[in-house]
């Protein structure tokens, strides 16, 4: 007679039973599943409340289907099995023999050693705050690589791919002090789709409508699997100028109303997808930046395209930091005169390239390149290179960019395991699992 996973009693083994029959049926190792994709390929226990009671689905995944580096269900056959257990009982019998020689020696020797009990201490864990800041998407853009020498391809397949390995480089980035961190920021900086802000019908973008339902296709399944492993994300986003709608200003750039934008309609999607998870909250703001409140203190996302771009200018070939100085500065100066705090940390993108520096006055700038990397119009300049990547820090009360990873992304194009954090958007006009 078959279980009913949903009803009490239920063991541990019971689940760690489900979790591995699933990951049987696709072919992949259990800790490699999360609970979106454990659920919508035939998991029987439906209630994730029914896991939380053991620490949660990510917690059972992480303890008893470990990512090891050395497993013996991958020495694939007898004789090598029988050779390594043979060699770890010929590296135990040596260590038990030396204890006994330990012993022996101790217990002729007169010493008398008196037992001192230490102090307990209860050490109070620094809080931690991740943040992963997703700029520069450009989903809906193709890039033929034959056209630019097979250095970079992009669709919206290499753009799932993409950024499933970024959330799962997220997730287990410094797992071993996943005790610290409460709260992952997820900020979306700017052009999110290619958009079509030349007026022009090409082979290098989609139609709109498919850009707009792959960005709320890969956003939605990047944000839930994130959710396995955190306990509050919060996520912000701003416009950038692909996103932007051509009716406005003529086609030029708008300067007020830059809110009304295509990312901005993607924004209300994905918030409306999970309106009710009182673990996920949003931020979308009408300015051109976004805050975000950090240990050390206040943070800045701004796009590169509008507030700070004459200061910026184009980091590809020139940094003008003590221009950048001075712009920060004077941003500043203003938010103490509405007696808000002054920010530390600035965050841009736009220009496709990495860049992090310390301005005069001590705010880190940090500048992000995209996830589509090189494209034809880039090539034509005489760029022979792709970067695609994002970046993931962590922010403490002492350093508000702390230790930080610019996490390369190409290398996930080929790799088709990821297609089980997002799977491939195929142009649907409705949501499918």
């Amino acid at each position: 007679m078959e279980r009913n996973f949903n009803k009490n009693p239920y063991t541990i083994e019971e689940l760690m039973a489900d979790i591995a029959r699933v990951a049987s049926s696709m072919e992949v190792y259990p800790g490699e599943l999360s609970y979106i994709i454990y659920n919508k390929n035939g998991g029987q226990i439906t209630s994730n409340s029914t896991f939380n009671k053991f620490g949660g689905f990510a917690k059972i995944r992480n303890t008893y289907f470990p990512n090891t580096l050395k497993d013996l269900g991958t020495i694939v056959s007898l004789k090598q099995t029988g050779s390594y257990v043979n060699k770890l009982e010929n590296q135990v019998g040596i260590k038990l023999n030396l204890e006994e020689l330990v012993k022996d020696v101790i217990s002729k020797l007169n010493v008398k050693v008196s037992t001192k009990k230490l102090k307990k201490t209860k050490k109070k864990l620094e809080k931690v705050d991740l943040v992963a800041m997703l700029n520069d998407l450009h989903i809906g853009q193709i890039i033929d690589s034959e056209e630019i020498g097979g250095i970079n391809s992009f669709n919206f397949k290499e753009a799932g791919r993409r950024v499933a390995m970024f959330v799962k480089e997220v997730a287990s980035y410094k797992d071993y002090k996943r005790d610290q961190v409460r709260t992952l920021h997820l900020p979306i900086n700017g052009d999110c789709i290619a958009g079509l802000i030349h007026q022009t019908t090409t082979h290098s973008q989609h139609l709109l409508v498919h850009q707009m339902n792959g960005l709320i296709h890969i956003l939605s399944n990047a944000i839930e699997y994130l959710r396995q492993d955190f306990d509050q994300i919060k996520v912000y986003g701003i416009a950038g100028n692909h996103d932007r709608m051509t009716h406005k200003e003529h086609g030029k750039r708008a300067i007020n109303e830059v809110y009304d934008s295509y990312a901005n309609i993607g924004f209300y999607a994905i918030s409306s997808i999970f309106g009710k998870c009182s673990d996920v909250s949003f931020e979308f703001p009408k300015t051109p930046y976004v805050f975000m409140d950090l240990p050390a203190g206040r943070a800045m996302v701004a796009h590169g395209d509008h507030i700070f771009s004459t200061a910026l200018g184009n980091v590809g070939k020139s940094i003008n930091v003590g221009g950048l100085t001075n712009a920060i500065r004077d941003f500043n100066n203003g938010e103490l005169s509405k007696g808000n705090k002054p920010i530390k940390l600035l965050l841009l993108g736009h220009v496709h390239c990495f860049m992090h520096c310390i301005t005069a006055d001590g705010v880190e700038v940090y500048v992000a390149p995209s996830l589509s990397g090189l494209d034809a119009f880039a090539h034509s300049l005489t760029i022979n290179n792709s970067v695609a990547a994002q970046v993931v820090f962590e922010s403490t009360s002492k350093f508000i960019l702390g230790d930080s990873r610019l996490i390369r992304l190409q290398d996930a194009d080929l790799n088709d395991s990821l297609d089980a954090i997002i799977p491939e958007y195929k142009k649907d006009l409705k949501w499918s699992k």
